[in-house]
């Protein structure tokens, strides 16, 4: 909060250019460097090479940082199998060209996570930096080798439900759960507290489509 004698700087790793989550901390008198194309492609060796740096100093300056990271996981979706059961429907070439494009999501989303591994391996190093990785909770990218390599530096988790942040789209609340991993651990209690309290008789949309694209804001 404002005023307080502890500083921290956010890295957004693989945001969006105009992300909530980082105006949210300048706000609040903190720092934070969005991680993101068109300008930062964490792909590239170089520039995660960079992010350690910086983020290095920052400690050395005396302050806690926080890398959040939320690498796309397009590839990773549950719906996946809807699209490729009507790739399917449309034939040998387009199930074809269907599973092509997703192993190309799959094996890039492999690839940020290797390069992000990399940061960490070197950052975590420092007990004043702490990471938090989110993604939908029943993504099926939670389950993959690179993922699982990942946990053992996250062993704290928070299931965050999309009502309880104010998501919504046309007046009503989004049915969305994301699952955070973290190893500070009153960031995992604090987030833990946001489930749905929603009577059953309450309707929420479904999380598809550009309601899915909006929801990487987290908020409205």
């Amino acid at each position: 909060s404002k005023g307080s004698s502890l500083q921290w700087t956010l890295f957004e790793y693989c945001c969006a250019p105009d992300s909530k989550l980082s105006a949210m901390f300048v706000h609040r008198g903190h720092r934070a460097f969005r991680l993101c194309l068109p300008d930062v492609d964490m792909l590239l060796l170089a520039n995660q090479e960079e992010v350690k740096s910086q983020v290095m100093s920052e400690v050395h300056q005396g302050r806690c940082v926080l890398i959040w990271a939320s690498l796309p996981c397009t590839g990773w979706c549950r719906w996946q199998s809807i699209n490729e059961a009507l790739a399917r429907e449309r034939g040998p070439e387009a199930l074809q060209a269907y599973l092509q494009h997703l192993q190309q999501l799959r094996d890039e989303s492999h690839r940020l996570l290797q390069g992000l591994k990399h940061v960490l391996g070197s950052c975590l190093k420092s007990d004043a930096v702490f990471v938090a990785f989110e993604w939908p909770a029943y993504n099926l990218g939670w389950h993959d080798s690179e993922m699982q390599l990942l946990l053992h530096w996250m062993p704290h988790q928070a299931l965050v439900d999309a009502c309880r942040v104010n998501l919504k789209a046309k007046g009503c609340a989004v049915s969305k759960r994301w699952r955070i991993v973290t190893n500070l651990v009153p960031l995992a209690r604090k987030l833990d507290s946001l489930r749905c309290h929603c009577p059953n008789s309450a309707s929420h949309v479904q999380c598809r489509g550009q309601v899915a694209k909006r929801s990487v804001f987290y908020t409205e």
